[in-house]
């Protein structure tokens, strides 16, 4: 273990160093023990306070799993089925016609494949968006739906594209079902049982704990403090729960072992893949999933918010998990992850990326401005070579993949890209997830 330690000291430290990452914090669980927890660099520059496994860190959206268990307990007690319609739930929800909002089920929400779009509520509810009206409760959520200009992602079951709204209308399924706030029941059914006594939804510099980082955030090149935490009612079953290195190393314990209140084979159908994102990759509930992650079946999920970089990382076969938690938005988490995975695991070395040759035909079929409410993504070439930029950035890179596939890298962050590979000019494109339609 030795050996290994330096060995992840020195990665993690180079890849914090070249990304210019204030603090992060590590833990490797195996067979329900935690083998390994580190903290590195600082949870706050001002005050140079180090980072430990048990400083407070966001999580993103890994909290979409935690309330993927809560959907699961509450099955398990007979409350719903998995592939209850979410309408029988909250009646309230109602897509513009003709959008068959009736097919949409449970299931459909937790697996981003419930067809509804990238919509502007988490900017709305954290004010980072100006509205026309509130965006602070669930019934805020469903008005908007009613109305919404938005182009659905799909029919429902279709397509994966990822929602962070699908999982706060199930915060409010959660709620309904059971009578208690989504906090509240975090903390009694999730949290509680689970020892993970410093996660919380609530801002955590209002618990009187210390060790709680401070936020950053990329500016110039360099961190920024940014304040204060992130909280939005709405928002915060899709990703606002906070966590440590070590309370986070019990939780994928758990996953790779019994869940609190979820029957062994309901908690195989937490992780059970329903539908594809692209030829490699696939999302059960509340879990991404590889079936070859380096030779073996994964589970993972990164998440990002201000001053909140997560990567959690499931190896069923080795019953093996690994979390990296940083204090920077859009840092580095996933590649410390898999470097914390490599060297304390053993894991093979990353495979090369796949080459493709692009078909005839191909770059022209897909060139084109595809959008979503939020950003814009425009594809296209220069000397016959496949260029791309999102929001106005131009991609580092841009290669193509596979059929209808092209991976894109803008800093240290790659980028899925999906296109149907039916013949004709591609309709839609979806990008890290999400599905844009096509302008022109």
């Amino acid at each position: 273990m030795t050996d290994s330690r330096q060995a992840v000291d020195d990665r993690v430290e180079t890849i914090m160093t070249g990304e210019a990452v204030p603090g992060a914090a590590v833990a490797v669980v195996v067979d329900g023990e935690t083998i390994f927890a580190r903290g590195y660099g600082l949870a706050d520059l001002a005050e140079e306070r180090p980072v430990t496994p048990d400083t407070v860190f966001g999580i993103g959206s890994l909290g979409k799993s935690f309330t993927a268990v809560a959907i699961a307990q509450l099955v398990a007690e007979g409350r719903l089925a998995l592939d209850t319609p979410a309408i029988e739930l909250l009646p309230e929800l109602r897509l513009p016609e003709p959008f068959p909002t009736s097919e949409v089920t449970v299931d459909h929400l937790l697996s981003h494949a419930s067809g509804l779009p990238v919509l502007p509520a988490l900017e709305m509810s954290l004010g980072w968006l100006e509205s026309d009206g509130p965006m602070e409760t669930a019934s805020d959520l469903l008005r908007y739906l009613t109305t919404m200009s938005e182009k659905p992602a799909g029919l429902p079951g279709e397509r994966f594209s990822y929602s962070n709204d699908a999982f706060s209308l199930l915060g409010e399924i959660i709620e309904r079902l059971s009578g208690e706030a989504y906090a509240d029941y975090m903390d009694a059914h999730v949290f509680g049982p689970l020892g993970m006594t410093r996660s919380t939804m609530a801002d955590p510099t209002s618990k009187g704990w210390d060790d709680v980082t401070s936020l950053y955030d990329y500016e110039d090149g360099a961190p920024a403090f940014r304040a204060p935490w992130p909280q939005s009612a709405v928002i915060a079953p899709a990703g606002l729960h906070r966590s440590t290195a070590h309370d986070m190393a019990r939780y994928l314990a758990a996953h790779l072992r019994t869940l609190p209140g979820v029957p062994e084979a309901l908690h195989q159908e937490l992780h059970r893949t329903r539908v594809s994102r692209d030829s490699e990759s696939g999302y059960s509930l509340g879990w991404g999933t590889m079936e070859n992650f380096r030779g073996e079946r994964a589970l993972m999920h990164s998440g990002g918010i201000t001053g909140v970089s997560a990567h959690a990382l499931l190896l069923p076969g080795r019953k093996a998990g690994v979390i990296a938690l940083l204090n920077v938005s859009g840092g580095p988490s996933r590649e410390i992850a898999e470097a914390v995975a490599t060297e304390i695991l053993g894991l093979p070395a990353a495979p090369d990326p796949a080459t493709y040759t692009l078909p005839e035909g191909e770059l022209e079929r897909v060139s084109g401005t595809y959008c979503t409410c939020r950003d814009t993504a425009v594809f296209g070439s220069e000397d016959g070579k496949p260029t791309m930029s999102l929001s106005g950035q131009p991609a580092t890179s841009f290669v193509p993949s596979g059929p209808g596939e092209f991976r894109a890298t803008f800093g240290h962050r790659s980028v899925p890209i999906v296109f149907p590979t039916e013949g004709g000019p591609a309709e839609l494109a979806t990008i890290g997830g999400r599905v844009y339609w096509r302008e022109n």
